[in-house]
């Protein structure tokens, strides 16, 4: 699979009164990518949660560049760059007009209904690393 692709165009609730995106709604952004991502591997989050699994974010990190503004448009790159069953790290590149404008990551944790941490199941798991991005587990 190559790198998922998720557009996002910024609102008017997500800037400051200058006209530019808040800083932490980039990590919602990411939130919002990866369960995209999940739907595009073949499984919705809905489902994962309905089979007794979750992926709480146990760690983020976002490099900002440079400012996204009102009304752009942004592409959000996203690809499981690492896998081992029980941990997931997602990797994001936010592009503004073919331009990096920040980059991050988030690692969670699969836990089962009990909040312990469990392996996802084999079929789940499969499909994550049959859909992960090239070279990256």
């Amino acid at each position: 699979m190559s790198k998922f692709c998720y557009r996002y165009r910024v609102r008017y609730k997500d800037v400051d009164r200058m006209g530019v995106m808040y800083y932490s709604r980039y990590f919602e952004i990411f939130e919002e990518a990866r369960t995209e991502l999940l739907r595009e591997i073949g499984i919705t989050y809905r489902e994962m949660e309905e089979k007794g699994f979750s992926l709480p974010v146990v760690e983020a990190h976002c490099r900002y560049k440079r400012p996204a503004l009102y009304d752009n448009v942004l592409e959000v790159y996203c690809w499981v760059s690492e896998f081992s069953g029980v941990r997931m790290t997602i990797d994001y590149d936010v592009l503004q007009n073919g331009v990096s404008i920040a980059q991050g990551s988030t690692t969670h944790a699969v836990t089962n209904d009990s909040g312990r941490i469990t392996r996802l199941s084999p079929e789940i798991a499969d499909l994550i690393k049959e859909h992960s991005f090239e070279g990256a587990i």
